[in-house]
């Protein structure tokens, strides 16, 4: 019952005596986004804020973009989804490939300025099937920069070949890996060590993994203090700041066993003699 000022009660209604509505006003009015917030930490977020409630599960996650200052768009995969949703909120988790690929990029979400989330006519519906009109690049209202260190996840030796390959949770700048302050070593903590003095080069394997050459003198050093010839006696240390991520973050000091190693196998080469008769 409805009580009135006076102190009177509407009468009840049943549901056999319900009373048609005099004037209905469909809702006409079309849903947008009014505001969202980046997260560039660990694997990346976005989280969009409707201004009402949309029918999520029409919304297709890969036709959103995000533009640099500069107009650079980055486009989503179709790997990066939809997480959770709860009426007006809507938080879309990158895949481990996207997040690595926007950390990469140099224009786009690199700071507030560079994030802008392009909307298009159509991406979206609300609960009664109204179309979002809203066609724009809408600056971002708060943007978390990466603050996390990298870590390193594992790391494999190919004694044969040379070649130091190493894993990273996330991707990282390989040209930034120090390598004085980089050792292979016999054992997780004391035992023998040979810091590493300069690599023949860097190859980018995927966007978490990459390969380092070992030069010959460390790599015969190594082989001097007689370890790393089997999987048990191979570590890798990496000194704090050894390493950064796109976002400069410094690795914190790391020590891990080897996971996949290789024996040298190739046989010695004479590569010259010298002969004083003198």
């Amino acid at each position: 019952l409805i009580g009135g000022v006076n102190g009177q009660y509407v009468t009840s209604v049943s549901s056999f005596q319900a009373q048609a509505v005099g004037v209905y006003t469909p809702d006409t009015i079309a849903p947008v986004i009014s505001s969202y917030a980046l997260n560039m930490t660990g694997s990346a977020t976005l989280t969009l804020q409707f201004a009402e409630t949309v029918q999520f599960q029409l919304l297709v996650v890969n036709s959103f973009a995000l533009v640099g200052a500069n107009g650079d768009v980055f486009n989503f995969s179709t790997s990066t989804v939809a997480t959770t949703y709860d009426n007006d909120v809507l938080v879309i988790s990158f895949s481990l490939l996207d997040s690595d690929r926007l950390k990469r990029t140099t224009t786009v979400a690199i700071d507030a300025a560079s994030t802008n989330l392009r909307i298009v006519p159509g991406l979206f519906q609300d609960m009664v099937y109204n179309s979002n009109v809203q066609d724009a690049a809408l600056p971002v209202l708060s943007y978390y920069g990466d603050v996390q260190s990298p870590v390193l996840l594992s790391f494999d030796l190919n004694m044969d070949t040379q070649v130091l390959q190493l894993s990273f949770a996330e991707t990282v700048n390989e040209t930034s890996i120090t390598p004085a302050l980089v050792s292979v070593a016999s054992a997780a903590t004391g035992g023998s060590s040979v810091a590493l003095t300069r690599f023949n080069g860097i190859t980018l394997v995927n966007l978490d993994l990459f390969s380092v050459s070992l030069i010959a003198a460390d790599v015969n050093a190594i082989k001097a203090l007689l370890f790393a010839r089997a999987s048990g006696e191979t570590f890798l240390r990496i000194a704090a700041a050894g390493l950064r991520d796109m976002a400069r973050n410094a690795i914190i000091a790391t020590t891990k066993s080897v996971t996949n190693y290789v024996a040298d196998t190739t046989a010695p080469v004479l590569q010259s003699i010298a002969l004083n008769l003198s």
